[in-house]
């Protein structure tokens, strides 16, 4: 609860003025936590100003209050709804063994904010995001030189229609990256938030989608653990364990693969997905613990694929040993591995075998990819998998664990505990 703050003279203090006095008090905090080139005088003057300029937020808990103004001046940013916006939501707490809802802050970075961490980490050397609306020229293709994009907005926009959201990067060694997400996709993420029809979502409706499209490139952006800590800032805005839109299993899509008749086929040069008899049965096991039958079992003397398959499918033995493809690592242990790099992954296995949630394992990754050199991050990335389908209640622990030491060689004591 807030409490009631009185002058000398024992005169209440206005809910303004008690909200400074509060806030002078965090000085040293406040300074200790900044960067060098914010003044804490100015990062105080801007949390009372967006305070007060608010009486939501003036009325919310306190203490979330100032763990939220703490976690501003950690990364750098104002709070003056460029930078970065204080959000109240409602929260569950426990008072006295009872479940009382209360109202919360929640920090939020916001895209201005972002990128200017990101232009001075120095890690990336531009970073933009827009929504395209009808009538912009907008296009992204990707070719054997890498992605590529051409966007133009509109001199009259129709902003009616919203066709595509993206974020685009340049690294410094001049590599770009795209993320376009459609109007779907962005759905679909709002449709997780806590405030999926008041709050940030309905107030800066663009904001939102853009910070979405950056949060997914982000994933895939040589980008420090401090840059990655930014972007989860407002997770406690989504419901992260909220069940996505079912997926078919691998082995369903196995089954289905293996039902198309001849008349069900399409085009050359025209297919979509994977052909199942590129597919081992071991495969499907390693990646989802689901087991197939004999009688689900792909013929093992088919022909190499002539096309990639699908993004949630191994390729063939063949072209793992020719691509590198991220998931030849789910072969018996590579004797190339150092004694250092095994260590840091069986350190892996045991920090992330017993997670609940997928957001958590991907933030471990990421952390993990600092200690390891890239040629390791395929078998980083297979160990993550495994984790992953236990996460999902696709296999059990004991399988996962049976998984990893056999990809690592190592003995299954060695990883969460397992005899």
């Amino acid at each position: 609860m807030n409490q009631i703050a009185r002058t000398d003279d024992n005169k209440q203090l206005s809910p303004s003025q008690q909200f400074r006095v509060e806030l002078d008090k965090m000085a040293d905090q406040f300074a200790a936590a900044l960067p060098s080139h914010i003044k804490p005088e100015k990062f105080q003057r801007v949390v009372m100003t967006a305070v007060v300029s608010d009486p939501d937020i003036l009325k919310a808990d306190r203490k979330s209050l100032m763990e939220s103004a703490i976690r501003a001046a950690q990364d750098g940013l104002l709070p003056d709804k460029r930078e970065g916006a204080f959000v109240v939501f409602n929260t569950k707490v426990k008072d006295n063994g009872k479940d009382v809802w209360v109202k919360a802050v929640q920090w939020m970075p916001m895209v201005g904010g972002i990128i200017k961490r990101v232009h001075q980490s120095g890690d990336i050397k531009m970073l933009t995001a827009r929504v395209v609306y009808g009538g912009d020229h907008f296009r992204t293709w990707i070719d054997d030189t890498g992605e590529h994009i051409e966007y133009e907005p509109a001199e009259d926009q129709d902003q009616n229609v919203v066709r595509r959201v993206f974020a685009m990067a340049t690294t410094t060694d001049g590599a770009v990256y795209v993320e376009p997400l459609s109007a779907k996709d962005v759905e679909k993420i709002r449709n997780v938030s806590k405030q999926k029809d008041r709050g940030p979502w309905a107030d800066w409706w663009e904001e939102m989608a853009k910070k979405s499209a950056i949060r997914r490139l982000a994933k895939r952006l040589p980008l420090s653990v401090d840059i990655h800590d930014l972007l989860q800032r407002d997770n406690g805005m989504y419901e992260l364990t909220q069940d996505q839109d079912a997926r078919p299993t691998l082995a369903d899509r196995l089954k289905a693969a293996k039902n198309i008749t001849p008349d069900d086929k399409v085009a050359p040069g025209r297919e979509e997905g994977f052909d199942a008899s590129f597919v081992h049965s071991e495969t499907a096991s390693a990646l989802t613990g689901e087991i197939l039958t004999d009688n689900e079992t792909p013929e093992s003397d088919a022909p190499p694929p002539a096309s990639e398959t699908d993004g949630d499918v191994p390729a063939s033995p063949s072209d793992e040993e020719s691509t590198g493809s991220p998931l030849s690592s789910l072969t018996p242990v590579d004797s190339n591995l150092s004694d250092d790099d095994r260590t840091t992954l069986v350190a892996f296995c045991n920090r992330v075998i017993d997670l609940k949630r997928v957001p958590d394992l991907e933030a471990r990754e990421l952390d993990w990819r600092d200690m390891l050199p890239a040629e390791v991050w395929p078998k980083l990335e297979s160990l993550s998998l495994a984790a992953r389908a236990v996460i999902n209640g696709k296999r059990t622990r004991a399988a996962a664990i049976s998984f990893m030491a056999e990809v690592l060689g190592v003995e299954q004591s060695e990883i969460g505990g397992a005899a």
